[in-house]
């Protein structure tokens, strides 16, 4: 029954795939974040109409496209409760951005079960609440500018990496 209240949060489709090949995580839920916030524009309430019209655009995909490939698999995010939420990503740019979007929406939402980062390419785990990446997205987002204090230390490296600023 414990597995039904965790959620586990992949970096895109690849990640997920060989998840699931190599039946890591067996029996356990897993979606797959199929985003690229490293770029494109975006608005301040994620995954609304507006958002999700600003991501399309940027992906150069139609709306439908971007339901299919991106809203879908969230759908169990979006709709479900789970008492913990773990997250496998790199510690590159690329995932970094998406790791503060996910915090970001779970902060939005206000989740305040346990989060796991699972930083896979230097396999280092972190200990978050969803508090305060809301604010934190906001800033580098739409403000477009460079917070001082960030945890983890991972997303602070991503976002110095990161374009935007």
């Amino acid at each position: 029954m414990e597995n039904l209240k965790r959620l586990h949060i992949l970096n895109g489709q690849e990640m997920y795939n060989d998840f699931e090949k190599r039946n890591f995580l067996n029996n356990e839920m897993m979606i797959p974040f199929n985003e690229a916030m490293c770029f494109g524009n975006v608005c301040e309430n994620l995954f609304s109409e507006k958002f999700n019209n600003m991501r399309a655009k940027a992906h150069h995909v139609t709306e439908a496209q971007y339901r299919e490939i991106t809203l879908r698999p969230l759908e169990v995010l979006f709709n479900g409760s789970f008492t913990h939420i773990e997250l496998w990503f790199d510690a590159d740019m690329f995932c970094q951005m998406n790791v503060l979007t996910v915090l970001a929406l779970l902060d939005q939402k206000e989740y305040n079960g346990p989060i796991d980062l699972h930083v896979v390419d230097e396999q280092s785990d972190y200990s978050l609440k969803a508090k305060g990446y809301f604010q934190l997205y906001k800033q580098v987002f739409i403000n477009k500018k460079m917070p001082t204090t960030v945890y983890p230390e991972v997303l602070k490296r991503g976002l110095k990496d990161t374009y935007i600023f």
